[in-house]
């Protein structure tokens, strides 16, 4: 089988979780290439890339159209989408004069409308898997998006709750999945240390919460590492700088919890089940997290703490309860490592999934 990804922005540092799934495909003899709308400046520190053919959308078309906005009645905005809607013909049609069996998208954005346009140029079938912001701040033609591909997925049953509320539609949920094997048990196992050790992986925008962490973690006189892109929250007690995905498990393993208050931003966006947290699940560490999205299927009270994402005392009485119970922190920290094992939060169950539902496997 072929298939053809079509991503918005290739490389990136925080798709890891695709580029893992399209390594478990190569893995399982499925061809895989990558179409590219544009590249990240942060994919500098990506080092999980597939080992797959990348190319980028040509522009060609687009040079050979721009006296379009030179014709009486059509605006700059009509002649770019002319231009792009052209643009994803072309490419349709060479997938399928490739031999490309289907087309496949992660988030319902910018590039699912272009892989739709290519499907219905080339007569290809496509699929697409969201995830959060393009459900929490869609597109105006995103109904149609999720009802034209074959399959729509969702990465949470909150989701799927969501999108049926609010556009009548039944989507199939295929939770994304990490590697355990890759994951050493941290050192919530060990006894109390002297200083809380609080690890979190994120992005620095606002559905994270990080600011609400630092503050939290600052005043139960917890250490945190922040593997972030927000050098502002860094102080002492705080230590930020991004590091490459191979780098993440020995963060984790470092730590004594995870920590990640996400919210709902000002904008609507928001986080389903973000990936980091299954990572830090796989290293035996408890998490501290909210109820947000989809958080809430893979932990609660057993694994970690449940919190309010806007209360930073609350925040802070968990971490001082984590700090001073390291019998709590073992305990919530082998049930998360047992939880991803017994319910298979894997990387090759998700593949698995996603090749069944192409009607392959």
């Amino acid at each position: 089988m072929r298939v053809r990804y079509v991503l918005r922005y290739f490389p990136t540092l925080t798709e890891t979780f695709v580029y893992r799934e399209i390594r478990e495909l190569v893995a399982r003899g499925v061809q895989v290439d990558i179409l590219a709308l544009g590249a990240r400046a942060d994919g500098v520190l990506q080092d999980e890339l597939p080992e797959v053919p990348v190319r980028y959308v040509s522009r060609g078309v687009v040079d050979t159209l721009r006296g379009v906005t030179g014709l009486a009645g059509v605006s700059v905005r009509e002649s770019r989408e002319l231009r792009w809607a052209l643009r994803a013909v072309t490419e349709g049609r060479r997938a399928r004069d490739e031999g490309v069996e289907r087309l496949h998208v992660h988030f319902a954005g910018e590039a699912a409308a272009f892989a739709r346009q290519m499907a219905v140029a080339g007569g290809l079938p496509w699929s697409v898997m969201a995830h959060a912001v393009d459900l929490r701040r869609p597109r105006s033609d995103l109904a149609q998006l999720l009802a034209h591909a074959r399959p729509a997925l969702v990465v949470s049953s909150a989701a799927a709750r969501r999108v049926s509320a609010c556009y009548g539609l039944e989507l199939e949920v295929l939770r994304c999945g990490i590697d355990p094997s890759r994951y050493a048990l941290g050192s919530a196992n060990l006894s109390r240390r002297e200083t809380l050790q609080v690890v979190s992986v994120a992005r620095d925008v606002p559905k994270k919460g990080l600011a609400l962490l630092a503050r939290a973690s600052a005043r139960a006189d917890a250490h945190l590492r922040l593997v972030s892109d927000a050098p502002h929250l860094a102080r002492p007690g705080v230590e930020v700088g991004a590091v490459a995905p191979s780098k993440v498990p020995a963060v984790l393993a470092q730590g004594d919890v995870f920590a990640l208050p996400c919210r709902i931003a000002q904008s609507g966006d928001a986080d389903e089940i973000p990936v980091s947290i299954l990572e830090a699940m796989a290293s035996g560490l408890p998490v501290l997290s909210t109820s947000v999205g989809g958080i809430s299927e893979v932990i609660d009270a057993e694994v970690g703490w449940l919190l309010p994402p806007e209360d930073v005392d609350a925040w802070t009485s968990a971490l001082r309860e984590a700090a001073h119970r390291p019998d709590l922190r073992q305990s919530k920290g082998q049930a998360a490592r047992k939880r991803i094992v017994e319910r298979d939060l894997t990387v090759a169950r998700q593949v698995t999934g996603l090749l069944r539902h192409w009607g392959v496997a």
